[in-house]
């Protein structure tokens, strides 16, 4: 008799917990609060996400347009040359 009031307890007690862990999720996911500051934290979360790619691209764009300002010093010492040149003959 011990035994089936043993097995009947905990699964009492194991239907109690589910019970309450259900109902406890619910609220919470109901609750205005909580999704209120699910969607701060997602916010704050998806602009460091957008500074970071931000950041990124201004790194890349820097180098961008040094190699270029690179490339066109170098075109125009080129150009200059043979100016020189053209200008000797």
């Amino acid at each position: 008799m011990e035994k089936q009031n043993k097995k009947l307890r905990e699964k009492h007690e194991k239907e109690e917990r589910k019970r309450i862990f259900t109902l406890t999720n619910r609220a919470y996911k109901l609750d205005p609060r909580i999704k209120a500051q699910a969607a701060k934290e997602e916010a704050e979360r998806l602009a460091i996400k957008q500074a970071k790619k931000d950041a990124k691209a201004a790194q890349y764009k820097e180098i961008e347009d040094k190699r270029r300002q690179e490339e066109e010093a170098k075109a125009a010492a080129l150009k200059e040359e043979e100016d020189k040149k053209a200008a000797e003959i």
